[in-house]
């Protein structure tokens, strides 16, 4: 038996830039700069509210959560020492 290696990508929470939402009815990728977006403010949404290709609706829940986490980043970006660590399978 061989053992599996993982090598590790350690990404600062800053060097993060761009999240993308996938329609699930044509799979259009919708992607939005949260360096750049200002702060979700209360009741308005960043998130398209539908696809630009097929005009179907994104998930509620999907575009309040992409909100959540554009306005966490706009915290934690400022903040030294904060990393995603990403396991890679060679």
């Amino acid at each position: 038996m061989m053992p599996i290696m993982l090598k590790q990508n350690i990404i600062p929470f800053r060097d993060l830039q761009f999240m993308s939402l996938s329609c699930q009815s044509c799979k259009t990728e919708v992607i939005l700069d949260i360096s750049r977006l200002p702060r979700a403010e209360s009741g308005k949404s960043l998130t398209p509210q539908q696809c630009p290709s097929c005009m179907a609706p994104f998930d509620s829940a999907v575009r309040q959560h992409a909100d959540t986490m554009r306005n966490i980043y706009a915290g934690l970006s400022l903040v030294e020492g904060v990393n995603f660590r990403v396991s890679v399978e060679d």
